[in-house]
């Protein structure tokens, strides 16, 4: 079973080794923009969630989801605490999302894929949220000795190669892989249909 990261160890969601991935200067990077609608999948406390509402701006909305109650209870700790208009924290499960189908511009899988049980699934069913040439981001730890000092075990992660392969075998369009930093790499791709 895939392990999934624990709620009580939610302060290090947003701690300074995290911010060496700078959230705004990353979705810009992978290009998120004004007034997209935004599938934040894996949302936790919202690292990723506040930049991309700060991005889309009023004409966007993100939708956070999180199979965590807890990360949910504190996602809207912060929303309100932040006053941020367009943001929902939305609790899902881990196959299911409780969203209209078809109309995200843009979904975000942040540090998430990897503790998937069943990926291929799971991304099936994160590009049934998106419109037809809507993008998909894929963020994740690099697979190397280099980088075992913090986040999940070397065992659990993923190449960007094993990446790649699912998202050609669900037939995405366009993709392409950027380096992020010394710990993390991205691949963005478009639905095709």
């Amino acid at each position: 079973m895939a392990h999934k990261f624990d709620p009580k160890k939610m302060h290090k969601l947003d701690s300074a080794e995290r911010r060496r991935l700078p959230p705004k200067e990353t979705l810009l990077k992978l290009g998120l923009r004004e007034g997209d609608a935004v599938a934040d999948i894996g949302a936790g406390i919202g690292f990723f969630s506040f930049a991309a509402a700060e991005i889309v701006g009023k004409a966007g909305h993100v939708a956070a989801f999180d199979i965590s109650p807890e990360m949910i209870d504190e996602l809207k700790v912060r929303i309100e605490k932040a006053k941020t208009q367009n943001v929902s924290a939305i609790l899902s499960k881990e196959y299911s999302f409780p969203a209209e189908k078809g109309t995200f511009d843009f979904a975000l899988m942040a540090n998430v894929l990897h503790e998937a049980q069943d990926r291929a699934l799971f991304l099936k069913e994160a590009a049934a949220l998106l419109k037809a040439g809507g993008k998909l981001a894929i963020i994740e730890w690099k697979k190397n000795t280099l980088t075992a000092l913090v986040g999940p075990p070397l065992g659990e992660r993923l190449t960007e190669a094993e990446v790649l392969a699912l998202l050609i075998e669900l037939n995405f369009a366009d993709i392409s892989a950027i380096d992020l930093s010394s710990n993390h790499f991205a691949l963005t791709a478009v639905k095709s249909h």
